[in-house]
């Protein structure tokens, strides 16, 4: 769903976060921030969409945030964008990429509405979103009048597909006719000249015998070889991975970066375009699993026996969590199954699992 305004914040200022979101929407913006996001579910595709979608993204810079790479990255792509609006809720002490730029404080975050710090806030955002609204009404007013210019195009189409239809049942009563015509002809002439159909009968003929013969030999039916398949001369890749560490200890709602190391040993560079994740008690019950998940980073290609190292963030979701304990462990082991395609067209796959004791 597109928004006006996409709200960049750090989990601890959310309370700043709520009643700034309100104060917008109050002044007939829509706001999209993620309170229900943030308290623990897999929410990188989605954030990411919305950050895509949103016209501006307003950062809010608190000592904090500023420690947050999601916040500190979030604010990078608005910058590149240049649709980001800059936000203090105290004395912090912005990162060196974004000191330059202007960024109003609210002091009184509780109360922003009734700040000057806001109206400024809200001229800026008026002059930023106003005019690609007007934008928006202009192409939908040509859009308009294309359609109607268009409509006088469907009348014309309308006679032409009832000409073609014409047409051809025109040639629909001709080919009948002519059968009929045939078929008459036909039946006419096996009434009237029953012996069109006689053949003379053909003579005998007479077989001679050979004396002697001596018997043809049989021929016998020589085995066929079972089909090969052609060589192609083309070679899979053949991916090998490892997780480092191979064994974590990790807390509900927090992430933790572990390395994926590749290596191809078949001399075929391999491009990696998706993964699965798989979450299993060690007696291999299947708690919960991802299907063709986003790579952290895009794709990337391992070369001819080459190597690739690939860092993850792993989180460790609440309701996964939960059925651990439920079970009466504390351990869970999470498999994940990387795709990808080498330079002769051919899937490969590589297959990597981290143990990871949940810490109470």
């Amino acid at each position: 769903m597109l928004s006006d305004i996409f709200l960049s914040y750090k989990r601890e200022d959310q309370s700043a976060a709520r009643l700034l979101a309100d104060a917008l929407e109050r002044q007939g913006w829509s706001v999209w921030w993620d309170p229900q996001l943030r308290a623990g579910e897999r929410f990188d595709d989605v954030i990411e969409q919305a950050l895509q979608d949103a016209r501006c993204v307003i950062v809010l810079w608190s000592k904090r945030s500023v420690e947050s790479k999601y916040v500190r990255d979030e604010a990078a792509y608005a910058l590149k964008k240049d649709k980001l609006v800059p936000v203090a809720i105290d004395d912090a002490v912005l990162p060196f990429r974004f000191q330059s730029i202007q960024t109003p404080r609210l002091d009184d975050w509780t109360k922003p509405a009734g700040s000057q710090e806001f109206q400024n806030l809200v001229s800026d955002l008026t002059a930023r979103l106003e005019p690609s609204a007007r934008t928006e009404e202009k192409l939908q007013t040509k859009d308009d009048e294309r359609n109607q210019r268009v409509l006088p195009r469907s009348s014309v189409r309308k006679r032409v597909l009832r000409w073609a239809m014409a047409l051809r049942l025109n040639r629909i009563k001709v080919a009948v006719s002519i059968s009929v015509i045939c078929a008459l002809a036909i039946l006419v002439t096996t009434v009237h000249y029953p012996g069109w159909q006689e053949t003379r009968p053909k003579p005998p003929v007479a077989s001679v015998p050979v004396p002697n013969a001596p018997p043809r030999p049989t021929a016998q039916a020589t085995p066929k070889e079972p089909l090969r398949p052609k060589p192609t001369g083309q070679v899979p890749a053949i991916l090998n991975v490892q997780v480092d560490p191979d064994t974590i200890g990790a807390r509900v709602g927090t992430h933790t970066v572990v390395t994926y190391r590749f290596k191809e040993v078949n001399g075929v560079q391999a491009t990696v375009d998706a993964q699965d994740y798989r979450w299993l008690l060690d007696n291999g019950t299947e708690l919960g699993s991802v299907k063709n998940a986003r790579i952290l980073g895009g794709s990337f290609t391992v070369g001819p026996r080459g190597s690739h190292d690939l860092l993850d963030n792993v989180y460790m979701p609440s309701d996964i969590a939960q059925k651990v304990f439920d079970a009466g462990s504390s351990q869970v082991q999470l498999e994940t199954t990387f795709f990808g395609v080498d330079a002769n067209g051919n899937r490969t796959k590589a297959r990597a699992v981290l143990r990871i004791g949940i810490l109470r």
